[in-house]
């Protein structure tokens, strides 16, 4: 004779009042920080990469940055786990005195967004690299980027942080769809 097991009631599960969604709770639990690119991890870098963009980068840009960008390139880690990046490059200004940076890279991987690791990169570079300020022995003229225009959430992400669309270039993605970009830019 097979046992009978006691009939099982299910309580529907209610929300305390005041609390806050799964993903704050998974927030604050979480230990979000920085680490460097370095020759040891930039391999984890190019998988971010690859996992996170419609683009295949250039090996170039695996390379350890130089001394001058390096701090501005950073693994987003998530209890010590790469989960996004950043990536910046150096360019001249309107003159010699002033750098424009560009943000190749910013992302984060798909279960890990929301939960402030994007914003923290992004916040690492913006204080220190400050438009206005001094980075590299020059005045920072301006931040940009591009963003794929159908991308709706990283131009949203960028305008809450202060970046103002200066442009739209058609044909700029050769190999996407759509191919336009906008052209985001935080400048004094």
């Amino acid at each position: 004779m097979a046992p009978t097991w006691p009939a099982m009631e299910y309580a529907e599960r209610s929300k305390p009042q005041g609390s806050a969604s799964v993903r704050s709770h998974i927030a604050e639990r979480a230990n979000i920080s920085m680490a460097d690119i370095t020759p040891n991890n930039v391999g984890q870098l190019h998988m971010l990469n690859a996992k996170l963009f419609p683009i295949v980068y250039v090996k170039e840009l695996y390379k350890v940055q130089g001394e001058d960008v390096k701090p501005l390139c950073k693994l987003g880690l998530f209890n010590d786990i790469p989960v996004g990046d950043i990536c910046c490059t150096l360019e001249d200004g309107p003159d010699e005195t002033t750098w424009k940076i560009y943000i190749m890279t910013l992302g984060v991987l798909p279960s890990y967004r929301r939960l402030g690791i994007a914003t923290a990169l992004l916040n690492h570079v913006l204080e220190n690299a400050p438009v206005g300020g001094m980075f590299a022995g020059r005045r920072v003229h301006a931040l940009y980027l591009h963003v794929q225009t159908s991308n709706v959430a990283a131009r949203a992400f960028y305008e809450k942080n202060g970046f103002v669309v200066s442009d739209k270039i058609e044909g700029y993605y050769s190999q996407l769809e759509p191919q336009s970009a906008w052209v985001l830019e935080k400048h004094t």
